[in-house]
């Protein structure tokens, strides 16, 4: 068995893994895509209230991110996640 067969048959049996390997070219990509911007959006949020608002101050901006991050997961919960 060739090592990609052999981990292609690992990603089919993986239970974390979310879709099976198929032949067919861009399956679920847009939705990929769609998180990725998602998270790269959640980023550039905690970055720029971190430099305009919070420059020196570790704890209040620990808990403003903390708060970031739980009002974007609650977002994506509430309207983003498919059914």
């Amino acid at each position: 068995m060739h090592l990609r067969s052999l981990f292609r048959h690992f990603l089919r049996q993986a239970p974390w893994a979310g879709a099976k390997i198929t032949n067919e070219p861009g399956i679920g990509m847009g939705r990929q895509i769609a998180i990725v911007l998602y998270v790269v959006a959640m980023a550039a949020v905690i970055v720029g209230v971190d430099f305009v608002f919070f420059r020196n101050r570790f704890w209040e901006r620990l808990i403003v991110n903390i708060g970031i991050v739980l009002g974007f997961a609650a977002f994506y919960l509430r309207f983003l996640r498919q059914p």
